[in-house]
């Protein structure tokens, strides 16, 4: 599976390092609802937690889990 779709912009040229849990999970192809609820049961790709109402997920990260599923055929 390629991963080179996934380059979301800050509409200034510069990448984003970080997104919100709509924008990721919109990048994944899944409901923020089914991200959060990976999250709470620690599956899906890894979050960063900013503060305690402020979670983002890495780029980089989302495309790792992307390579992750692919090669293990399964929500990791």
């Amino acid at each position: 599976m390629s991963t080179s779709t996934i380059s979301p912009t800050t509409g200034t040229d510069l990448p984003r390092l970080a997104v919100s849990t709509a924008d990721a999970a919109q990048m994944i192809g899944v409901s923020p609802k089914t991200l959060r609820n990976w999250r709470s049961l620690g599956r899906g790709p890894k979050p960063t937690t900013l503060s305690k109402s402020q979670v983002v997920y890495r780029v980089d990260e989302l495309t790792a889990w992307l390579d992750r599923v692919d090669c293990n055929g399964g929500v990791a």
